[in-house]
């Protein structure tokens, strides 16, 4: 039987980019969420951040 670990919620967590409003604004929720034990709302805040970045941020 395999058990499945706890995902650590700062494993793959997207920084955000230094003067971005976006960035920063969704840098919030998430530390809403986190504050709140909002896993959930941690995990959306972080794919949002991602999916703007990628769109705004390329590298």
């Amino acid at each position: 039987m395999i058990i499945p670990q706890p995902r650590d919620p700062n494993e793959h967590r997207p920084e955000p980019a230094q003067g971005c409003v976006a960035c920063a604004y969704l840098a919030r929720l998430r530390e809403r969420a986190h504050a709140a034990g909002d896993g959930s709302g941690v995990s959306d805040a972080n794919v949002r951040m991602r999916r703007h970045q990628a769109q705004e941020h390329p590298t």
